[in-house]
């Protein structure tokens, strides 16, 4: 497994043609074994599904699927968050929204607070920290089927996907940064 996600994080990073990223996907998930293990789906805070397909040294593959419908999200849902990697995704089906935010560390005077994110079992937790900060959204970009974009380690962002819309995509992560992911909250929801 590990030389397929090398060689499909070489096929993102160069841009492929929808239909080369469509056929080594295919590949990574069956390859040439019927009875290859097909990787189980699990719910994202967020409300969509993610499938690990695999990770070779620094480097991770992953699915994300939003159905249509309700999506059900963890509450408190605070979805401007960070992560720990940078990641390259690309749209594989529907369209999505990314927003990016400036999140910035006040001495006072902010309502919004920083949590770091931890993960126990199938949930993730909320620790609320000391840092009061301002968050601001600095842009919005529409991305649809064939589109590839990328966020740096420790880049604010929210994706939105609209309840109407069935979107997939394929995310390599890179350059774990050794963080914690953030999420911003805001003050008055108390201690968690």
């Amino acid at each position: 497994m590990p030389e397929e996600v090398s060689q499909f994080a070489e096929l993102l990073k160069r841009r492929a043609s929808q239909a080369e990223v469509a056929t080594s996907l295919i590949h990574l998930l069956w390859g040439s074994s019927p009875w290859r293990e097909i990787p189980t789906a699990a719910l994202h805070p967020y409300g969509f599904f993610v499938l690990r397909l695999g990770s070779v040294r620094t480097q991770a593959l992953r699915l994300h699927l939003w159905p249509t419908g309700h999506r059900a999200r963890q509450k408190p849902d605070w979805p401007v968050h960070s992560h720990p990697w940078s990641l390259l995704s690309r749209v594989i089906c529907g369209s999505l929204t990314n927003e990016i935010y400036d999140v910035d560390v006040v001495e006072q005077g902010a309502r919004h607070r920083l949590y770091v994110v931890r993960y126990e079992e199938r949930f993730s937790i909320l620790e609320k920290t000391l840092q009061r900060v301002t968050c601001s959204r600095v842009s919005s970009t529409h991305y649809s089927v064939g589109d590839t974009y990328s966020l740096n380690a420790r880049e604010y962002h929210v994706t939105i996907v609209p309840p109407r819309i069935l979107c997939s995509t394929i995310v390599l992560t890179t350059s774990y940064s050794g963080a914690s992911p953030k999420a911003r909250g805001f003050e008055w929801c108390g201690s968690l």
